[in-house]
């Protein structure tokens, strides 16, 4: 691997016969199939993160009710799912349980997973 990396970036020396500075030749462009390359401007190659909209105002006792039931009803679990469960089950327990809320702030998205489904 360290052999592909090495002719990515110095692979110009190889191609010429007379003397070029480093600085004045282009790197050669040879692809490299076991690492991944990315721009250096990007967020590493990654998705940027998403950003939700904390604006739905509920009351405690209905967000702990919509979660039990969520959790007990719920037939199929996947790993994104479980990961908001979680996180919801955490802040509707030790943040507005334990701090003593009334209300608590929820996205649209949170709102979706505990709204009751409508059935025609």
């Amino acid at each position: 691997m360290n052999r592909y990396e090495n002719f990515r970036e110095n692979g110009w020396k190889s191609f010429n016969d007379d003397p070029i500075f480093q600085g004045d030749a282009p790197t050669a462009k040879v692809t490299s199939y076991f690492v991944k390359r990315t721009r250096i401007d990007d967020n590493g190659g990654s998705d940027p993160p998403k950003e939700y909209d904390y604006d739905i105002v509920m009351s405690t006792e209905w967000l702990k009710e919509r979660l039990d039931k969520t959790i007990q009803y719920t037939r199929k679990w996947n790993p994104s799912r479980e990961y908001d469960l979680i996180v919801l089950q955490d802040y509707i327990y030790n943040q507005l349980i334990k701090g003593g809320y009334k209300k608590g702030l929820i996205s649209k998205k949170e709102f979706a997973i505990l709204s009751p489904n409508k059935k025609k």
